[in-house]
């Protein structure tokens, strides 16, 4: 018998470096593997580290449409929330302002924007359709908000912390009319209807607010 008789080959098995070379590729498509699951966790954006100051109750108003405003239009993506009336003749022009400022640097983002009214008497959803047209609103991301006196108190007051005081007529300069006197502050919730921060009407602090509402938005997709 010769030596290549009595020491076979089997068909099955690879030389030497073909195995190698095999080896090498399965591990390569291993890596690769690896790195398609690791590297997006990896390179998705956190949400900031921002504290969770409340959240939001369930609450029904209603928006310059005329449609159903609850807690459940601002969960999904994070929202920039003030406070405005549109007969205000001090902060509320300059609060508004701002708030179009801000909508403007949000601009290509999921944030979204949302005025709420103190005034309800006056500020009806015709009037606050006016209103937001006049200031340049966007009314696919910037809404406005009225309702039910009531209903309006309790989700500022109670809802978004803010203080709000209604001065009977006689107790301020403006002798015939009732004086609101309402918080300025603007109010980061997340898409998750909790409230994120309270930010003042400063340059410094809106670049933070819309720093850290991309950033929710971001850390959410």
């Amino acid at each position: 018998m010769s030596d290549v008789e009595s020491n076979p080959t089997p068909a099955s098995t690879p030389p030497p470096a073909r195995l190698g070379r095999v080896m090498l590729v399965g591990l390569g498509l291993l890596a690769l593997l690896v790195a398609a699951v690791w590297l997006p966790a990896r390179l998705r954006p956190r949400a900031p580290e921002l504290p969770v100051y409340a959240v939001l109750p369930s609450f029904a108003l209603t928006d310059q449409a005329g449609a159903p405003f609850g807690r459940e239009r601002l969960l999904g993506a994070p929202t920039i929330v003030n406070f405005i009336f549109t007969s205000c003749p001090t902060i509320c022009p300059l609060l508004t302002r701002k708030m179009h400022t801000l909508q403007d640097w949000s601009a290509g983002s999921a944030v979204r924007l949302v005025s709420f009214s103190v005034d309800p008497e006056t500020d009806t959803p015709p009037v606050l359709r006016a209103y937001g047209e006049k200031h340049g609103a966007d009314f696919a991301r910037w809404t406005f908000v009225t309702g039910d006196r009531e209903a309006v108190d309790s989700a500022v007051v109670a809802g978004f912390k803010v203080a709000l005081e209604r001065l009977k007529p006689g107790a301020t300069q403006a002798p015939d009319i009732w004086e609101i006197v309402h918080g300025e502050r603007f109010v980061l919730v997340d898409g998750e209807g909790r409230i994120r921060g309270y930010y003042d009407a400063l340059d410094d602090d809106m670049r933070r607010l819309v720093s850290d509402a991309r950033a929710l938005a971001a850390s959410a997709r």
